[in-house]
């Protein structure tokens, strides 16, 4: 079972404490530590996409503050839902989209883990690089390389369904035991 409560757009600052809110009306906050997760912790496992909408919209200056909003949200998870797993998925290379000839952005970002938590860092910036650099593997075909509402891009920023999908698969690939 997949529960996604991003939308299109979104942005760690202005909407993810709604997004968390969401969350929680579906799988209430724990009353207290000695508690019972909502979910089963040994099952579940949280995705958080670092994504363009958060570091494309922000001044370098303002990446730090992206970065707390984040992991604060990431430790109320794990304090009032008893999560114990995270992958982060670090946001894709800006600057082969159509749009961002001139983008720069940050590839550093700084973790905190404790001992109880299992998380993952996915750069996914090398799955798109492959993507790329061989569109035709992927079912893709080179003019999407560099075309909006194509094969790779949705839009100017954007990727499209088909590379999230690729995205997944490589993720699943990662972090799950071969069957």
């Amino acid at each position: 079972m997949v529960y996604n409560f991003a939308f299109p757009g979104a942005t760690a600052e202005d909407d993810l404490e709604d997004e968390l809110a969401q969350f929680y009306k579906m799988f209430p906050k724990k009353a207290s530590p000695k508690e019972s997760p909502p979910l089963d912790s040994t099952k579940i496992t949280y995705f958080v996409f670092l994504g363009i909408n958060d570091w494309g919209r922000s001044a370098s200056d303002e990446l730090d503050s992206v970065a707390e909003t984040v992991l604060d949200v990431v430790h109320d998870l794990y304090v009032k839902a008893g999560a114990r797993n995270f992958v982060f998925i670090y946001v894709p290379t800006v600057n082969c989209s159509p749009q961002a000839a001139d983008s720069a952005s940050s590839d550093e970002v700084r973790l905190n883990s404790a001992k109880e938590a299992t998380m993952f860092l996915l750069l996914s910036q090398q799955m798109l690089a492959a993507v790329l650099e061989d569109p035709l593997e992927f079912d893709s075909s080179d003019d999407d390389v560099t075309t909006e509402g194509g094969g790779i891009w949705a839009d100017d920023l954007h990727l499209t369904s088909d590379v999230h999908d690729i995205y997944a698969e490589q993720i699943l690939t990662s972090i799950l035991p071969p069957r």
